[in-house]
């Protein structure tokens, strides 16, 4: 009994061994793809936001990773092609830096937040249904229709390069599992609160939000 004990440990110990080691971006990566109960203080430099890029469980993306470990030096730049998803990690001393892919996502937040003035200019309900999480707590103040289709490449042009500024707290982010931004529109400026659902950021409209899109006319 006690050899066949002795056996099964040593079968043991050399399938582990045979198993590609884990490698800091292989790790940061099943992290961004869903995994639970990474140690991202071993593998990753620290950084507030990194909630932002945990997503819902991803089995495929996690099959591939398990199947193709991430190789890599100490400081290195490392380009995957997850799933079809192009990411992105920085290998620095020997962790993984989420700066770049974080920056994926706050341009990604930049994009929903314009997305969202410029679905509720045109009075999209459709789209705003599906970026908002209750679209019945919007309020358009007082404009009762979208402007005119000529009038809308001007208004396009406009929001494209309104300013969207951050002004919630990273660390305060971190806890509330939420990110606040602030654009200039109306005169006291307008903030918008995003939060992620079911895996996709969203805007959040839980509460009754006014969009004072008669700034826009003025």
């Amino acid at each position: 009994m006690k050899r066949r004990s002795v056996t099964l440990l040593l079968i043991a110990w050399l399938l582990v061994k045979a198993l590609p080691a884990a490698t800091p971006a292989n790790e940061f990566l099943r992290y961004v793809y869903g995994a639970e109960g990474i140690l991202l203080e071993k593998y990753c430099w620290a950084h507030d936001d990194l909630w932002m890029l945990h997503g819902r469980a991803n089995p495929a993306g996690l099959a591939q990773l398990d199947q193709e470990k991430v190789k890599h030096g100490t400081n290195e730049v490392i380009w995957e092609n997850i799933q079809g998803a192009v990411c992105i990690v920085e290998i620095r001393e020997g962790k993984a830096d989420p700066a770049f892919m974080l920056d994926q996502t706050y341009g990604r937040h930049r994009q929903l937040v314009l997305q969202f003035i410029y679905a509720s200019l045109r009075h999209d309900l459709d789209l705003l249904k599906g970026i908002t999480t209750q679209v019945k707590n919007m309020d358009l103040g007082r404009l009762k229709e979208a402007p005119p289709p000529g009038d809308m490449d001007v208004y396009q042009d406009l929001i494209i390069a309104m300013p969207v500024v951050r002004v919630s707290l990273p660390a305060a982010d971190k806890v509330s599992r939420s990110v606040s931004y602030r654009v200039p529109l109306g005169s006291k400026g307008f903030t918008v609160r995003l939060v992620r659902k079911n895996g996709a950021w969203q805007i959040d409209t839980d509460a009754k939000v006014k969009v004072p899109l008669e700034f826009l006319f003025q």
